[in-house]
């Protein structure tokens, strides 16, 4: 990776925050934060492996696109997926990302998603549709890469790595004029075509097996698979994003989506409100 200011600055990293601690230091603060010890007692860290996935969930489909060029997809097995990672020399790999194939399982018993994390649409889970649910299992090989996004409706997210190796590069939103909307790699910059680039400074972290990655609204990040691996992540809303996400969901038309979501805030708002009423 090269930037031509090498002004790089370390994400936080911390154990096992309560929620009070998580949510005044980060959450509220809005600051990334990789977390360790969260994953200690998951039984996804000794299952998830790859003949578990290649025996148990290889029939499921998925949407694998290269990094770089991303118009290039295709659908793929998920045992398909795995020996493509064995065995491939390409220079831009395909990347199995978005996938939602755990939701249809029991292996969404396999982890435990902290108080902290838990989102507000959980309270219609039962009745949203699996694209609605924002719970991604992604199986990327070497030097596939997320590229620069801000995440669905500025909410928040939290990533845990299974196996495998991330590096994660965050940009607060006071630095979106440097990046020309996310067109720019910031793994591999074209500083000739996004000279302004150069003033940006990001927040750097690697992460590895075991350690999750909070991820504020509003910041724009991208993320590289220094080794293959498996990761889950979880998009989230709850109080220390509510006005955020609320304020974005009004620049939208009304979709599907949006609309679900906002009834699950809505609905939210008025169990808080009648929850401190009985305090």
């Amino acid at each position: 990776m090269k930037n031509s200011n090498n002004e790089f600055m370390s994400v936080e990293r911390i154990s096992s925050p309560s929620k009070a601690v998580f949510n005044k230091q980060y959450g509220f603060a809005s600051r990334p934060v990789l977390i360790t010890g969260m994953t200690d007692n998951w039984n996804a860290m000794t299952r998830w492996t790859t003949e578990f996935f290649e025996s148990r969930m290889g029939q499921y489909e998925a949407l694998a696109s290269r990094s770089r060029d991303r118009k290039d997809k295709k659908q793929m097995k998920v045992r398909e997926y795995f020996s493509y990672m064995r065995n491939s020399t390409d220079n831009d790999p395909y990347y199995l990302s978005n996938c939602q194939f755990h939701l249809k399982t029991d292996m969404t018993a396999d982890y435990t998603v902290p108080d902290y994390f838990i989102s507000c649409l959980q309270l219609m889970e039962d009745k949203l549709p699996l694209q609605f649910r924002l719970s991604w299992m992604f199986i990327g090989a070497a030097n596939t890469y997320s590229a620069l996004h801000l995440d669905i409706f500025n909410t928040s997210a939290w990533n845990a790595v299974i196996t495998g190796r991330k590096l994660w590069l965050f940009y607060p939103s006071e630095q979106a004029r440097y990046l020309y909307n996310g067109n720019v790699n910031p793994f591999s910059p074209d500083l000739e075509k996004y000279p302004e680039f150069s003033k940006a400074k990001p927040l750097v972290c690697v992460q590895h097996p075991g350690e999750v990655v909070f991820t504020p609204s509003g910041w724009w990040h991208a993320v590289l698979n220094e080794e293959g691996g498996i990761s889950i992540t979880e998009n989230f809303i709850n109080e220390t994003n509510y006005d955020i996400v609320r304020a974005t969901l009004a620049h939208y038309q009304k979709t599907e989506e949006a609309r679900i979501v906002d009834e699950c805030m809505t609905r939210y708002l008025v169990e808080e409100n009648n929850a401190s009423l009985l305090i």
